[in-house]
């Protein structure tokens, strides 16, 4: 939502070569609160694991820091899984949830059709970043997301207008900058923490490490669980 109020001036200053801007400013928000649905879901994911991967990081022990990063990967990739299946097969029946109007229904549909892709890129770069963030590893993710969002404003300005030759895409341009911009910030955070950060040392290889310990999924799920409430309780 605040990537479409960082280029909403651009939509006022455009909207003579754009009769649909109405229509836009509509759906946009709507097809976008189900997107948030699993921003939240992984922002829970996310932050019940960096307070055990905080807490390992401090014990020093490397071996149960990459476990509760293991299974927080696997839990977001299973979201990611079944949210982009849903909006891949029944657009319109999650634009229906949110609205009636046909019109609007339909150019969310629109946005939908690009944004199954950006599940697993935001769900593994998101809770990749809070992981870093609770082992004191700020600064990256800060300099990826700002660089997103310029990403993400430009080829906004590009795609939905149509400026400097770019095809005039509407509402599925908008959904391409996004996904531009996840692609991204994506590649940054995740690249490096898989292959470059020397503190947790986390490497793809360990994503298919043994967590049979029942302990580790009973009180990760539990914390992952309370952070979700906790943040659709603010969110409400």
């Amino acid at each position: 939502m605040f990537l479409f109020f960082g280029y909403f001036p651009f939509l006022s200053f455009n909207s003579g070569h754009f009769p649909e801007i109405d229509l836009f400013i509509s759906a946009y928000p709507v097809a976008n609160q189900f997107i948030m649905v699993f921003q939240i879901c992984c922002m829970g994911i996310g932050m019940g694991a960096s307070v055990l991967t905080s807490r390992f990081w401090g014990m020093k022990n490397q071996e149960a820091l990459r476990k509760s990063i293991t299974i927080m990967l696997r839990i977001c990739l299973g979201f990611a899984l079944l949210f982009s299946l849903v909006t891949f097969f029944a657009p319109e029946a999650i634009m229906r949830i949110y609205t009636t109007d046909p019109e609007i229904i339909r150019e969310g549909a629109r946005y939908f059709k690009w944004a199954v892709p950006c599940y697993l890129l935001l769900g593994l770069s998101l809770t990749s970043t809070i992981v870093l963030r609770s082992v004191g590893q700020v600064r990256l993710p800060l300099i990826s997301s700002i660089f997103a969002f310029i990403i993400n404003i430009f080829f906004n300005y590009l795609f939905i207008f149509g400026n400097f030759g770019a095809p005039r895409m509407g509402i599925e341009g908008s959904a391409l900058s996004t996904l531009i911009a996840r692609i991204v910030e994506f590649s940054v955070i995740c690249v490096y923490l898989f292959f470059v950060d020397t503190k947790i040392r986390y490497r793809l290889h360990h994503f298919f490490m043994r967590c049979r310990d029942s302990a580790w999924r009973i009180g990760w799920f539990g914390l992952a669980f309370t952070r979700i409430l906790d943040l659709c309780a603010t969110e409400n």
